[in-house]
């Protein structure tokens, strides 16, 4: 149960975010930097050069972010490298988790790095909601410039999970029938993969904050992220010209072979109007689908898939990220703009 008491515990943050003098709140979202520390450089130059020209007020990695640290030092290390961009400036920054990211370190488990993670860098206020699945499941608030209690918009993190056969770990089914499920060829979408899910209780955290802060705040306009896309994101794909897409949408989507509801959740609760999220490296699309804005941030990461192509500005052609500027004085005709890394960073043809 949520109550106002632990309602201020969740909304608090090591750094408060606050719309600036000029009315503007600026997110930069990163996602599949998917590197180790000794990666293709062009990662992090494209990483530094976005931060320096855009200058956001929060960056959010979108997961799969950083791996293969062999230990804490080198994890400490690794991180250090890539959130230079903005702990060098004191720009606060977040993530929320992928398929990826229990081997960012080898030798630490996902509870442990997000301790490590808080406890090292100061710019870093990513949370985790103890008693639900998932690490980074969290919500940070946006406050006026004019009061510094009034929220003028959230924005909520769930932790999409890792693989779906963790789920004979804490719910009553057999781990066959979920190797079944993964493999059947009329699998919703078509989706035969093994990607975990969202679950119950944190579609309920999720809803249950929402509305308490509503008691608090009013109805107050949020954003998501989440590593995979919903389900329903197969709309803008399917149908560009009524949803407004913009940006390009070459990759199938690939969120898990179980549709959570997570979509429908935000839907009915009526305070989300956008969903960003990664792992889908090649796309780069956004539409409108029910009044929602769905939105892939893209892949920043030069070492992970790109496309098939025998040069390397083929490759990487749509390696990139997304920047969501605010005006507080209109929120939710907020506008949203992806990058592309080859404007920063040159190719190896």
């Amino acid at each position: 149960m949520i109550t106002s008491e632990s309602l201020k515990k969740t909304l608090g943050t090591k750094i408060p975010l606050n719309f600036g003098a000029d009315g503007k709140f600026r997110v930069l979202l990163f996602s599949d930097i998917q590197c180790k520390e000794d990666g293709d450089p062009r990662t992090l130059e494209a990483m530094e050069k976005i931060v320096a020209e855009k200058t956001p007020d929060l960056v959010l990695w979108g997961g799969d972010n950083p791996h293969s640290a062999p230990d804490k030092e080198s994890f400490i290390r690794m991180i250090g490298k890539f959130a230079s961009p903005m702990e060098s400036r004191n720009i606060p920054w977040a993530l929320t988790y992928g398929n990826h990211d229990d081997v960012m370190c080898l030798d630490m488990p996902m509870d442990e790095m997000q301790k490590t993670l808080e406890e090292e860098f100061p710019c870093f206020i990513s949370k985790t909601t103890e008693g639900i699945h998932g690490i980074s499941n969290y919500v940070l608030p946006v406050y006026s410039s004019s009061d510094k209690e009034k929220i003028s918009f959230n924005i909520f993190s769930l932790d999409t999970g890792r693989k779906l056969r963790d789920l004979h770990l804490d719910c009553n089914i057999r781990v066959d029938d979920i190797r079944e499920a993964i493999k059947l060829e009329e699998a919703p979408l078509g989706l035969k993969n093994g990607f975990d899910i969202i679950r119950f209780d944190q579609l309920m955290w999720y809803w249950n904050t929402s509305c308490e802060i509503e008691k608090e705040n009013g109805k107050t306009p949020a954003i998501m992220l989440t590593h995979y896309c919903p389900h329903e994101h197969i709309a803008i794909r399917k149908n560009p010209e009524a949803t407004r897409m913009t940006g390009e949408f070459p990759e199938a989507i690939s969120p898990g072979s179980i549709n959570p509801g997570l979509f429908a959740t935000v839907l009915q609760r009526g305070d989300v109007m956008g969903m960003y999220f990664g792992h889908n490296h090649r796309n780069s699309a956004e539409g409108v689908y029910c009044g929602i804005r769905l939105g892939y941030i893209g892949c920043i990461g030069f070492d992970a898939y790109g496309f098939k192509s025998e040069t390397d500005s083929g490759r990487h052609r749509l390696r990139g990220a997304r920047l969501l500027t605010f005006d507080e004085s209109d929120i939710e005709n907020y506008t949203s703009e992806f990058i592309l890394a080859s404007d920063y960073v040159k190719f190896y043809d």
